[in-house]
């Protein structure tokens, strides 16, 4: 079921953040899309450039999961977190665990009155932690579309 807009609601943009936009913050986007497609998603990620994963999809495991629950994810691609998305965006979700944030997160970011933690979706090594982040993200993004709408 998606959540209806109501009359007179401004868009909002929400960019979701994680290590390597490989799973948590592409999934986080794909049930915003679909949840509220009113408003606008994004996701970037912390090491995406570094690893040298920009522009590629996201993994065929992660695709494999969301589509059993009736997204597709083909078209997304990874992107490297910047400054100016976090400027652009109305709202920032960062999907890290707090070790991730004490090592990983720039200060700037950090110190965004935008930001908002979520702290207890781990990174996915498996199968079955994948299927507990989508679980998890589902009912997160749900709640947040009908937060914005």
């Amino acid at each position: 079921m998606r959540a209806s807009r109501r009359a007179g609601t401004t868009p909002k943009t929400v960019l979701f953040v994680c290590k390597s936009n490989a799973a948590r913050s592409q999934m986080a986007e794909a049930f915003l899309a679909h949840y509220s497609p009113a408003h606008v998603g994004m996701s970037a990620g912390l090491r995406t450039a570094r690893r040298g994963k920009v522009g590629f999809p996201v993994p065929w495991q992660v695709a494999e999961k969301m589509e059993r629950v009736g997204i597709r994810m083909d078209r997304m691609r990874r992107k490297q977190l910047r400054r100016a998305m976090v400027e652009k965006a109305d709202r920032v979700i960062v999907i890290m665990t707090p070790g991730q944030i004490r090592a990983l997160l720039p200060k700037y970011l950090a110190r965004s009155e935008k930001v908002t933690f979520w702290t207890d979706i781990k990174d996915p090594q498996n199968d079955r932690d994948r299927i507990l982040a989508r679980d998890r993200l589902r009912q997160r993004v749900r709640r947040l579309a009908l937060e914005l709408d």
